[in-house]
């Protein structure tokens, strides 16, 4: 087996547009140049310098995961959505193992962040009794500074 891609240290092309992140690499460059992958959000990877029409087996290490079978298109690029399953470990000793049909492997060195925690989405729209609340709060204090007024006036006379 030959392994390509542990010299190339440079960077990938990475672009992200809302929630999802584009990398465009050669052969052992870094998929995380800007920000690290997170465990269940969308990476689509772009890579280049594949024989039109290569089959290619993925797998994710450090603790082995496979990711899947992908076939480079008419100019080579291997183009894939993935997902980074959940319970990888976040850190930066991850790779991705690209087996090519000769039998060699390319490795893409990628950095994994710990998987973001978010509130679950309940459905509720919360816009109308916060702008309520917010009037009673107002209102209050009118009601407040007017009493007070009130008698601060009654004990001058």
């Amino acid at each position: 087996m030959t392994v390509l891609g542990e010299q190339a240290k440079t960077h990938a092309v990475v672009a992200v547009k809302g929630s999802v992140t584009t990398v465009t690499a050669a052969p052992g460059q870094s998929l995380t140049p800007a920000k690290p992958a997170v465990p269940g959000q969308k990476f689509e990877l772009n890579l280049t310098s594949y024989a039109p029409g290569e089959a290619t087996t993925w797998v994710l290490h450090s603790t082995p995961r496979p990711l899947g079978t992908f076939t480079a298109d008419a100019s080579g690029i291997l183009s894939a959505a993935l997902t980074i399953p959940q319970g990888v470990e976040a850190g930066a000793d991850h790779e991705l193992h690209v087996t090519r049909a000769d039998g060699s492997v390319v490795i893409y060195p990628i950095r994994i962040a710990a998987a973001e925690k978010s509130l679950a989405y309940t459905g509720t729209d919360v816009t109308v009794p916060l702008v309520l609340d917010g009037s009673l709060v107002v209102a209050g204090a009118g009601v407040l500074v007017a009493a007070r007024r009130r008698s601060a006036g009654a004990t001058q006379a």
